[in-house]
């Protein structure tokens, strides 16, 4: 159990709650419950939503019967053999040489790590290093992790109710440079930066990693990838 959380006693907002509250995955999706109003008409438009990845995790979480790092660890991390990965939840245990977070404070460097929200898991919470992601990468070629068929529906451009189409799969942004197609995500947190993008036809990925907030992860990926893709 987290500092500040009473079972079944959860706040209407996390601005409602005390200062020492840290809500867990579960007590962001019973605050999601209160959520009572729609952005729009679903099918009429798309957005990208962590809350629902969260919600994903406790999904996750019912049907497999067991704690969403847990899950992870078994059905992913250990199979590929990626021993430097790690989910952060409640249970609070860090990956080893588990770097902080930093951003810029004049000439100096502010650790700016910790936030109450730090442990909500699901749309993140992922520790992992270059070395494992490469792993990762390579799994996702064969049939090891996922069929094939099913990852081509998570490269599929969603379609709206109108019949146009989106630029996003299931979990992946979907472009083409000169012809040839690619499938990105990025990431951030406190002032952690991350991006992947894999062109599968060239059996290229690139991934940048970083833990300073002023870092641009997708300007350094679109360099280092026209290096290699240029040419193509």
């Amino acid at each position: 159990m987290s500092a500040g959380k009473v079972s079944g006693n959860w706040p209407r907002s996390i601005h409602d709650a005390p200062d020492n509250y840290e809500p867990t995955a579960r007590d962001a999706l019973h605050l999601l419950e209160r959520q009572t109003t729609l952005l729009f008409e679903p099918g009429t438009k798309w957005d990208y939503s962590n809350s629902g990845y969260v919600v994903l995790g406790q999904i996750i979480e019912k049907v497999a019967a067991e704690r969403y790092r847990d899950f992870m660890l078994n059905e992913i991390f250990k199979p590929l053999g990626m021993n430097n990965s790690e989910i952060y939840d409640e249970m609070r245990r860090r990956a080893p040489n588990h770097a902080s977070s930093y951003t810029r404070d004049g000439l100096d460097y502010r650790n700016i790590d910790y936030t109450p929200v730090s442990l909500i898991y699901g749309e993140g919470n992922i520790s992992s290093t270059l070395e494992d992601m490469y792993r990762w990468d390579q799994a996702l070629y064969g049939e090891k992790l996922v069929k094939q068929s099913t990852l081509a529906q998570a490269f599929t451009p969603g379609r709206l109710s109108d019949g146009s189409r989106t630029d996003y799969g299931f979990g992946w942004r979907i472009g083409n440079w000169g012809g040839v197609p690619y499938y990105e995500h990025g990431g951030g947190w406190l002032g952690f930066r991350t991006y992947i993008r894999r062109y599968p036809q060239l059996h290229l990925t690139v991934v940048i990693a970083s833990n300073l907030a002023e870092v641009r992860p997708s300007v350094l990926l679109d360099k280092v990838a026209e290096i290699y893709v240029r040419d193509q």
